[in-house]
């Protein structure tokens, strides 16, 4: 279906849903040239749309003020939502000034799409389209049923039809702020396809050299067939130069992209930090009060777990791409070194060492302002910090 209504070509067309989101919502990060979506990346209407939200949280805060709607945790749910609210702002005039950064991404990754279809391992920017639709929709399912989960557990007053704007107002720099993890983890998961990409590529290169030993090893005394290896030993080295540079390539911006995304990721690791640290305590919390009725545990502990785990899922996604995209990277150093050892060709195995070596002096870490490295031994030390708070919070619960 989605192949007869758009057929995506490149890198940002087929991140064209998240982008729609992001342009619809106010960010302007990245830009996509298209007559039909310009309206939605001008100044114009990035001005209305802040002016939006201004006027909607302002008329919500005031609201909330003068009417008594939140009847559980209401100091968290305040600080929640400013922490939030800071986040988003932050998150928006980050997206204006990187903005030639990130077209610089966007044209560099052009060439790069180029050159691997030209080495016959080109990105299937249909299936990663289909994926964009797809994170999209689960994200709008998902902020839908936190809000209305939200409405159901906060609204006291008789003005349901208030309470819901309010609430809804106030829940969406939580969500936008999602949806920035979402845009920069799909990111890098498109360079995490070109590694794979290269890897095949790579893995083709092994098994034609392997293929051209066998027919040398068979037929010694035949000169042609030295003269044909001679002559796919050089293709194989102009094109295993060809896949050095992509890779380096790949790398610097995978570099550039956390570079832009940077701060924002540090904030949300920070907001999910607290947020399921003190989630999490509310839960003991609920369990604990004898003068909560069972029912309305069960209503509320749902409540506190449905936002507790897609906070967990945030962190989690964003950690899984990156050490997936790592493990992508490193498995190119382990390709090259099996055809190095199966290579007979002088050449060919100077480019390898050039390549290895490439690796050893430009790693690939995911360091958001060089605090931390994402992945998964950060994901054992984060939880395993949220648990020691966890501990000491229940010890310091009062009777």
């Amino acid at each position: 279906m989605f192949e007869r209504i758009f057929r995506p070509s490149n890198l940002t067309e087929s991140m064209l849903p998240i982008l729609l989101c992001n342009w619809i919502f106010g960010n302007q990060l990245i830009q996509y040239p298209n007559r039909n979506f310009i309206f939605l990346q001008k100044y114009p209407y990035f001005i209305f749309i802040i002016s939006v939200y201004a006027v909607s949280w302002s008329l919500s805060i005031v609201y909330f003020l003068s009417e008594t709607v939140m009847n559980y945790q209401e100091n968290l749910y305040w600080i929640v939502t400013g922490v939030s609210l800071l986040i988003f702002c932050v998150n928006i005039i980050l997206g204006l000034v990187f903005k030639k950064k990130s077209q610089m991404i966007y044209e560099r990754s052009l060439k790069v799409d180029k050159k691997l279809e030209d080495l016959g391992v080109a990105v299937n920017c249909q299936k990663t389209f289909s994926y964009s639709f797809i994170a999209i929709i689960i994200f709008i399912i998902t902020a839908l049923l936190l809000n209305l989960m939200t409405v159901l557990w906060t609204v006291s007053s008789t003005d349901v039809v208030a309470d819901t704007f309010a609430i809804f107002a106030l829940n969406h720099p939580i969500h936008i702020n999602y949806l920035f993890s979402l845009t920069f983890c799909t990111l890098i998961r498109h360079m995490c396809l070109r590694f794979r990409k290269i890897n095949k590529a790579l893995s083709k290169f092994i098994a034609l050299q392997s293929s051209d030993l066998i027919l040398i090893k068979n037929n010694e005394s035949i000169t042609e067939n030295r003269i044909v290896f001679s002559q796919t030993s050089k293709r194989l080295n102009h094109s295993i130069q060809t896949l050095k540079n992509i890779h380096l390539e790949l790398t610097s911006l995978c570099e550039k992209i956390t570079q832009i995304f940077g701060v924002q990721l540090i904030m949300t690791i920070v907001s999910s930090f607290v947020l399921i640290t003190f989630l999490s305590y509310d839960l003991y919390l609920t369990a604990r009060d004898p003068e909560v009725m069972n029912s309305d545990k069960i209503f509320e502990s749902l409540i506190l777990s449905s936002w507790m785990i897609v906070n967990v899922i945030n962190f989690q996604f964003i950690n899984y791409i990156a050490a997936r995209a790592v493990h992508e990277w490193s498995q190119t150093g382990r390709i090259i070194h099996n055809l190095k050892s199966k290579s007979q060709d002088t050449d060919l195995c100077l480019t390898i060492q050039k390549f290895s070596l490439q690796m050893l002096q430009n790693p690939l870490k995911f360091s958001p302002c060089g605090f931390i490295d994402l992945g998964f031994p950060f994901v054992r030390d984060f939880f395993g910090t949220i648990t020691t708070y966890l501990i000491i919070l229940i010890q310091m619960a009062p009777n």
